[in-house]
Protein backbone atom coordinates (compact mmCIF):
# COMPACT_ATOMS: atom_id res chain seq x y z
CA UNK A 1 0.00 0.00 0.00
CA UNK A 2 2.78 2.39 0.96
CA UNK A 3 4.58 1.56 -2.29
CA UNK A 4 1.49 2.45 -4.34
CA UNK A 5 1.10 5.79 -2.53
CA UNK A 6 4.79 6.52 -3.14
CA UNK A 7 4.43 5.79 -6.86
CA UNK A 8 1.35 8.03 -7.12
CA UNK A 9 3.16 10.88 -5.39
CA UNK A 10 6.18 10.49 -7.67
CA UNK A 11 3.92 10.57 -10.73
CA UNK A 12 2.24 13.77 -9.53
CA UNK A 13 5.60 15.42 -8.87
CA UNK A 14 6.89 14.51 -12.32
CA UNK A 15 3.66 15.74 -13.94
CA UNK A 16 3.75 19.12 -12.18
CA UNK A 17 5.20 21.79 -14.52
CA UNK A 18 7.92 24.07 -13.20
CA UNK A 19 6.92 27.47 -11.86
CA UNK A 20 6.52 30.07 -14.61
CA UNK A 21 8.23 33.35 -13.96
CA UNK A 22 6.89 36.66 -15.22
CA UNK A 23 9.94 37.00 -17.46
CA UNK A 24 8.71 34.07 -19.56
CA UNK A 25 5.32 35.74 -20.10
CA UNK A 26 6.07 39.46 -20.34
CA UNK A 27 9.35 40.85 -21.56
CA UNK A 28 11.25 42.66 -18.80
CA UNK A 29 11.15 45.89 -20.82
CA UNK A 30 7.37 45.94 -20.38
CA UNK A 31 6.97 44.81 -16.77
CA UNK A 32 6.37 47.43 -14.08
CA UNK A 33 7.94 47.76 -10.64
CA UNK A 34 4.99 47.98 -8.27
CA UNK A 35 7.06 48.32 -5.09
CA UNK A 36 6.18 52.03 -4.85
CA UNK A 37 2.44 51.50 -5.36
CA UNK A 38 0.01 52.60 -2.67
CA UNK A 39 0.08 55.31 -0.03
CA UNK A 40 3.61 56.55 0.56
CA UNK A 41 4.74 55.27 3.95
CA UNK A 42 1.60 53.16 4.37
CA UNK A 43 -1.86 54.02 5.72
CA UNK A 44 -1.56 56.05 8.94
CA UNK A 45 -3.52 55.07 12.05
CA UNK A 46 -5.13 58.40 12.84
CA UNK A 47 -6.75 59.28 16.16
CA UNK A 48 -10.38 60.37 16.28
CA UNK A 49 -10.53 64.16 16.06
CA UNK A 50 -14.28 64.70 15.94
CA UNK A 51 -17.39 62.70 16.83
CA UNK A 52 -20.09 63.51 14.29
CA UNK A 53 -22.90 62.44 16.61
CA UNK A 54 -21.94 64.02 19.89
CA UNK A 55 -20.23 67.13 18.53
CA UNK A 56 -22.03 67.98 15.29
CA UNK A 57 -25.53 66.64 15.79
CA UNK A 58 -25.66 63.75 13.30
CA UNK A 59 -28.56 61.48 14.31
CA UNK A 60 -27.74 58.20 12.59
CA UNK A 61 -31.40 57.12 12.81
CA UNK A 62 -31.87 56.38 9.10
CA UNK A 63 -34.61 59.03 8.85
CA UNK A 64 -33.03 62.42 9.58
CA UNK A 65 -31.02 63.98 6.76
CA UNK A 66 -27.49 64.01 8.23
CA UNK A 67 -25.78 65.59 5.20
CA UNK A 68 -25.16 68.99 6.80
CA UNK A 69 -24.10 67.53 10.13
CA UNK A 70 -21.53 65.20 8.55
CA UNK A 71 -20.21 67.97 6.32
CA UNK A 72 -19.74 70.17 9.39
CA UNK A 73 -18.06 67.33 11.24
CA UNK A 74 -15.58 66.71 8.44
CA UNK A 75 -14.90 70.44 8.12
CA UNK A 76 -14.32 70.79 11.89
CA UNK A 77 -12.05 67.75 12.13
CA UNK A 78 -8.41 68.80 12.75
CA UNK A 79 -5.86 67.80 10.09
CA UNK A 80 -4.25 64.45 10.77
CA UNK A 81 -7.30 63.04 12.56
CA UNK A 82 -10.56 61.21 11.77
CA UNK A 83 -14.17 62.35 11.66
CA UNK A 84 -15.90 59.49 13.47
CA UNK A 85 -19.36 58.11 12.72
CA UNK A 86 -20.44 55.80 15.57
CA UNK A 87 -22.83 52.91 14.96
CA UNK A 88 -25.97 53.99 13.15
CA UNK A 89 -27.58 54.57 9.77
CA UNK A 90 -26.76 58.02 8.43
CA UNK A 91 -29.10 59.16 5.69
CA UNK A 92 -27.52 61.70 3.32
CA UNK A 93 -28.82 63.40 0.19
CA UNK A 94 -25.66 65.10 -1.07
CA UNK A 95 -21.96 64.47 -1.51
CA UNK A 96 -19.56 64.44 1.45
CA UNK A 97 -16.26 66.01 0.37
CA UNK A 98 -13.15 65.15 2.38
CA UNK A 99 -10.27 67.70 2.48
CA UNK A 100 -6.56 66.88 2.70
CA UNK A 101 -5.17 64.99 5.69
CA UNK A 102 -8.53 63.88 7.08
CA UNK A 103 -10.18 60.50 7.45
CA UNK A 104 -13.89 59.72 7.60
CA UNK A 105 -14.29 56.58 9.69
CA UNK A 106 -17.17 54.44 10.85
CA UNK A 107 -17.42 51.72 13.49
CA UNK A 108 -17.26 49.00 10.81
CA UNK A 109 -19.32 47.95 7.76
CA UNK A 110 -21.73 46.00 9.96
CA UNK A 111 -22.28 48.96 12.31
CA UNK A 112 -22.01 52.27 10.42
CA UNK A 113 -24.11 52.73 7.27
CA UNK A 114 -24.13 55.70 4.91
CA UNK A 115 -27.60 55.53 3.33
CA UNK A 116 -27.55 57.66 0.20
CA UNK A 117 -30.91 58.94 -1.04
CA UNK A 118 -30.24 61.87 -3.31
CA UNK A 119 -28.45 63.19 -6.35
CA UNK A 120 -24.85 64.42 -6.22
CA UNK A 121 -24.59 65.80 -9.73
CA UNK A 122 -24.13 62.93 -12.14
CA UNK A 123 -21.00 61.78 -13.91
CA UNK A 124 -18.41 63.81 -12.00
CA UNK A 125 -19.56 63.34 -8.42
CA UNK A 126 -19.30 60.75 -5.68
CA UNK A 127 -21.23 60.03 -2.49
CA UNK A 128 -17.95 60.39 -0.59
CA UNK A 129 -15.37 62.27 -2.60
CA UNK A 130 -12.01 64.00 -2.58
CA UNK A 131 -10.77 66.15 -5.44
CA UNK A 132 -8.48 68.97 -6.52
CA UNK A 133 -9.24 71.93 -8.77
CA UNK A 134 -7.00 70.91 -11.61
CA UNK A 135 -5.00 73.11 -13.93
CA UNK A 136 -5.13 70.54 -16.72
CA UNK A 137 -7.50 67.66 -17.30
CA UNK A 138 -6.01 64.50 -18.77
CA UNK A 139 -7.74 64.92 -22.11
CA UNK A 140 -5.03 67.04 -23.71
CA UNK A 141 -3.05 69.19 -21.26
CA UNK A 142 -1.98 72.68 -22.31
CA UNK A 143 1.34 74.23 -21.37
CA UNK A 144 3.24 70.95 -21.61
CA UNK A 145 7.04 70.91 -21.62
CA UNK A 146 8.89 68.87 -24.24
CA UNK A 147 11.15 66.12 -22.90
CA UNK A 148 14.78 66.45 -23.94
CA UNK A 149 16.26 63.13 -25.08
CA UNK A 150 14.90 59.64 -24.41
CA UNK A 151 14.62 58.89 -20.68
CA UNK A 152 14.92 55.18 -19.94
CA UNK A 153 12.62 52.93 -17.99
CA UNK A 154 13.40 53.37 -14.30
CA UNK A 155 14.72 56.90 -14.77
CA UNK A 156 14.31 59.23 -11.80
CA UNK A 157 15.36 62.40 -13.65
CA UNK A 158 13.90 64.04 -16.76
CA UNK A 159 15.27 67.06 -18.60
CA UNK A 160 12.61 69.38 -20.00
CA UNK A 161 12.37 72.35 -22.34
CA UNK A 162 11.36 74.41 -19.28
CA UNK A 163 10.13 74.11 -15.69
CA UNK A 164 8.17 77.32 -15.16
CA UNK A 165 5.38 76.76 -12.64
CA UNK A 166 6.75 73.44 -11.39
CA UNK A 167 8.04 72.95 -7.86
CA UNK A 168 8.83 70.14 -5.45
CA UNK A 169 5.54 68.33 -4.81
CA UNK A 170 4.03 69.11 -8.21
CA UNK A 171 2.25 66.13 -9.71
CA UNK A 172 2.85 65.87 -13.44
CA UNK A 173 1.83 63.56 -16.25
CA UNK A 174 4.31 62.31 -18.83
CA UNK A 175 2.96 61.12 -22.16
CA UNK A 176 4.12 60.22 -25.66
CA UNK A 177 2.62 59.77 -29.10
CA UNK A 178 1.46 56.33 -30.18
CA UNK A 179 3.45 54.18 -32.54
CA UNK A 180 2.36 53.24 -36.03
CA UNK A 181 -0.90 51.38 -36.50
CA UNK A 182 -0.35 47.65 -36.34
CA UNK A 183 3.08 47.93 -34.74
CA UNK A 184 3.28 46.91 -31.10
CA UNK A 185 5.66 49.21 -29.28
CA UNK A 186 4.97 49.07 -25.58
CA UNK A 187 1.25 48.61 -26.06
CA UNK A 188 0.58 52.09 -27.38
CA UNK A 189 -0.44 51.46 -30.97
CA UNK A 190 -4.04 52.56 -30.70
CA UNK A 191 -6.05 53.88 -33.59
CA UNK A 192 -7.71 57.08 -32.27
CA UNK A 193 -11.00 56.31 -33.98
CA UNK A 194 -11.18 53.04 -32.05
CA UNK A 195 -10.39 54.44 -28.62
CA UNK A 196 -10.60 58.21 -28.44
CA UNK A 197 -10.72 58.11 -24.62
CA UNK A 198 -7.52 56.04 -24.18
CA UNK A 199 -4.74 58.02 -22.56
CA UNK A 200 -4.80 61.64 -23.68
CA UNK A 201 -5.39 63.85 -26.70
CA UNK A 202 -8.18 61.80 -28.33
CA UNK A 203 -6.26 58.56 -27.99
CA UNK A 204 -3.11 59.79 -29.73
CA UNK A 205 -1.12 59.64 -26.46
CA UNK A 206 -2.14 56.37 -24.87
CA UNK A 207 1.04 55.83 -22.85
CA UNK A 208 0.95 58.08 -19.78
CA UNK A 209 2.15 58.08 -16.21
CA UNK A 210 1.58 60.30 -13.19
CA UNK A 211 4.58 61.07 -11.03
CA UNK A 212 5.64 63.64 -8.44
CA UNK A 213 8.44 66.19 -8.72
CA UNK A 214 10.92 65.80 -5.86
CA UNK A 215 13.36 68.56 -6.80
CA UNK A 216 14.36 70.82 -9.70
CA UNK A 217 17.86 71.63 -10.92
CA UNK A 218 17.76 73.99 -13.89
CA UNK A 219 15.52 72.28 -16.42
CA UNK A 220 15.98 68.81 -14.91
CA UNK A 221 13.37 67.41 -12.55
CA UNK A 222 13.85 64.52 -10.15
CA UNK A 223 10.71 62.37 -9.89
CA UNK A 224 9.16 59.65 -7.76
CA UNK A 225 7.92 57.12 -8.68
CA UNK A 226 10.43 56.43 -11.47
CA UNK A 227 9.37 55.98 -15.09
CA UNK A 228 7.53 52.70 -15.61
CA UNK A 229 8.43 52.69 -19.33
CA UNK A 230 11.02 54.23 -21.61
CA UNK A 231 9.97 57.38 -23.46
CA UNK A 232 11.67 57.49 -26.86
CA UNK A 233 12.31 60.94 -28.33
CA UNK A 234 10.92 59.65 -31.64
CA UNK A 235 7.44 59.76 -30.09
CA UNK A 236 7.62 63.36 -28.81
CA UNK A 237 7.30 62.78 -25.05
CA UNK A 238 5.97 65.67 -22.97
CA UNK A 239 5.48 66.51 -19.31
CA UNK A 240 2.51 68.61 -18.15
CA UNK A 241 1.55 69.87 -14.67
CA UNK A 242 -1.85 68.73 -13.44
CA UNK A 243 -2.68 71.23 -10.72
CA UNK A 244 -2.12 74.94 -10.25
CA UNK A 245 0.83 75.71 -7.98
CA UNK A 246 1.54 72.01 -7.52
CA UNK A 247 -1.11 71.70 -4.80
CA UNK A 248 -2.98 68.39 -4.85
CA UNK A 249 -5.43 67.05 -2.29
CA UNK A 250 -3.68 64.29 -0.34
CA UNK A 251 -3.94 62.07 2.70
CA UNK A 252 -7.67 61.33 2.46
CA UNK A 253 -9.00 58.16 4.07
CA UNK A 254 -12.40 56.42 3.91
CA UNK A 255 -12.64 53.63 6.48
CA UNK A 256 -14.87 51.13 8.27
CA UNK A 257 -18.35 51.73 6.84
CA UNK A 258 -21.13 50.46 4.60
CA UNK A 259 -22.14 52.82 1.77
CA UNK A 260 -25.61 51.94 0.50
CA UNK A 261 -26.83 53.77 -2.60
CA UNK A 262 -30.62 53.89 -2.61
CA UNK A 263 -31.07 56.92 -4.88
CA UNK A 264 -33.98 56.67 -7.29
CA UNK A 265 -32.96 54.49 -10.22
CA UNK A 266 -29.37 54.52 -8.88
CA UNK A 267 -28.84 57.65 -10.95
CA UNK A 268 -27.11 60.94 -10.29
CA UNK A 269 -23.90 59.45 -8.90
CA UNK A 270 -20.78 58.33 -10.74
CA UNK A 271 -19.22 56.44 -7.82
CA UNK A 272 -19.85 55.69 -4.17
CA UNK A 273 -16.27 56.73 -3.41
CA UNK A 274 -14.59 59.04 -5.91
CA UNK A 275 -10.99 60.28 -5.80
CA UNK A 276 -10.13 62.77 -8.54
CA UNK A 277 -6.69 64.42 -8.83
CA UNK A 278 -5.74 63.12 -5.38
CA UNK A 279 -2.54 61.54 -4.04
CA UNK A 280 -1.61 59.28 -1.10
CA UNK A 281 -5.22 58.45 -0.22
CA UNK A 282 -7.03 55.23 0.64
CA UNK A 283 -10.19 53.20 1.02
CA UNK A 284 -10.08 50.58 3.77
CA UNK A 285 -12.59 48.11 5.20
CA UNK A 286 -15.73 49.34 3.46
CA UNK A 287 -18.70 47.60 1.89
CA UNK A 288 -20.63 49.17 -0.98
CA UNK A 289 -24.01 48.41 -2.54
CA UNK A 290 -25.63 49.58 -5.78
CA UNK A 291 -22.63 51.28 -7.35
CA UNK A 292 -24.71 52.17 -10.41
CA UNK A 293 -21.70 52.92 -12.62
CA UNK A 294 -18.79 52.47 -10.20
CA UNK A 295 -18.29 51.52 -6.57
CA UNK A 296 -14.84 53.14 -6.17
CA UNK A 297 -13.35 55.42 -8.82
CA UNK A 298 -9.76 56.64 -8.98
CA UNK A 299 -9.22 59.32 -11.63
CA UNK A 300 -5.80 60.93 -12.13
CA UNK A 301 -4.86 59.60 -8.71
CA UNK A 302 -1.30 58.94 -7.54
CA UNK A 303 -0.32 56.33 -4.93
CA UNK A 304 -3.78 55.17 -3.81
CA UNK A 305 -4.56 52.09 -1.70
CA UNK A 306 -7.79 50.09 -1.70
CA UNK A 307 -7.77 47.18 0.75
CA UNK A 308 -9.79 44.94 3.09
CA UNK A 309 -13.08 45.81 1.40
Amino acid sequence: MRKNIFLVLMALMLATPPAITSATIIDSSRTIDWSKAGVKGGIPNRPIGRNCKTQDGAKGDGVTDDTSAIRACVSNTPPGTAAYLPSGTYKITGSISIPSNRTIRGAGPASTEILFKGNVGGSTSGVISASTDYLNPLFCPSGAFNVVGSPAKGATTITLSGTSGLSAGSVVVISRLNGGTGAFDGGTSIVPTECSYCGMCDGTRAMTQLTEVQSINGNTITIDPPLAHAYDAAYSPQVAPLTSGGVMTSGVGVENMFINNQSAGFSGVSALVRFEFVKDSWVKNIETQNGWVRHVLLYATLRATIRDS
